[in-house]
């Protein structure tokens, strides 16, 4: 009886040992999985394109004088806020203002820390290269291989299917980046279609050329 009890009495203390062994490794494991940050390989990408002292500054709009404020006048605005923190023109990128109101530029980081504090920036963004992924050049199929390969996508059918629009005189504006003018399936009036893009090989197109 003595030697069972003994027995048991080392098989509660071996289990007291095992639970907690196994909460230290467990509480361990928490604290190891807490301090280890995955390597976001996109996130490393896209800080490698940042240009060093380069800032997009946008300035906070008053929406009451907004509509009544020709570009010139705020450009002449942005330009006295550039006077103000004495930067070069040498150092201005650009000069923003239609769909933004700034400017992007090279700034010091003792002049940056300043601007940061001016109540009229809305925001500061650091400047990076945005790279297009390349052309994909994709053979054409017959007109027989396309027609069995195309299948007619849900929104199409959740709206009623085709429709004639050839006799409705009212217009719908896309907004994007481009399109393809000779796709089979759109048939629009493409002499309607405007571009703001003026540099580049698609500028004055609509016609999407990347």
């Amino acid at each position: 009886m003595f030697d069972l009890l003994i027995i048991l009495s080392i098989g509660g203390a071996v289990k007291k040992f095992i639970f907690l062994f196994a909460l230290i490794s467990s509480l361990l494991i928490i604290t190891s999985c807490d301090n280890f940050k995955p390597v976001n390989n996109f996130e490393q990408e896209q800080n490698a394109n940042f240009i060093e002292n380069q800032y997009i500054v946008v300035l906070k709009i008053d929406q009451k004088s907004d509509a009544i404020q020709s570009n010139l006048e705020k450009q002449s605005l942005i330009k006295q806020f550039i006077n103000e923190y004495k930067i070069p023109y040498s150092e201005i990128i650009a000069i923003y203002d239609k769909a933004v109101f700034g400017f992007a530029a090279k700034i010091p980081s003792a002049t940056l820390d300043r601007i940061k504090l001016d109540p009229r920036v809305d925001y500061i963004e650091q400047d990076k290269w945005i790279h297009l992924d390349p052309v994909e050049v994709i053979e054409h199929k017959t007109q027989e291989d396309e027609i069995l390969s195309q299948t007619t996508p849900w929104g199409i059918t959740a709206v009623g299917g085709y429709a004639d629009a050839s006799s409705i005189t009212r217009l719908a504006w896309i907004i994007d980046t481009g399109i393809d003018l000779s796709h089979p399936d759109l048939n629009i009036n493409t002499n309607l279609s405007r571009s703001f893009v003026t540099t580049g090989k698609d500028r004055n197109t609509a016609n999407d050329l990347n």
